[in-house]
C-alpha cells in the first residue's frame, strides 16, 4: 500500500492529460529556465483547483557558466 503516487517524465503534453485523474498526486517533470515549454506544455494546462502536486528537474542551463 502507499499513501501518494507520483509520476515522472520527460513527455510533458502527456501531463495535463493525467492531471484529470485523480490516481496521481504529484509529477515530476523536466523545465528549463531557458526553454520554457513546460510554462505552455503543462503549467498553464492544469487547473488550479485539484491540481497535483509538481516537482521539476534540470531547472538550469547546462554547459553556460
Amino acid at each position: 500500500m502507499f499513501r501518494f503516487l507520483a509520476l515522472s517524465g520527460h513527455n510533458r503534453k502527456l501531463f495535463p492529460i493525467l492531471a484529470g485523474d485523480a490516481s496521481f498526486d504529484l509529477f515530476h517533470l523536466r523545465y528549463n529556465a531557458v526553454h520554457r515549454g513546460a510554462e505552455e506544455e503543462v503549467f498553464a494546462k492544469i487547473s488550479p483547483e485539484n491540481r497535483p502536486g509538481l516537482i521539476s528537474f534540470t531547472a538550469t542551463r547546462w554547459g553556460d557558466s
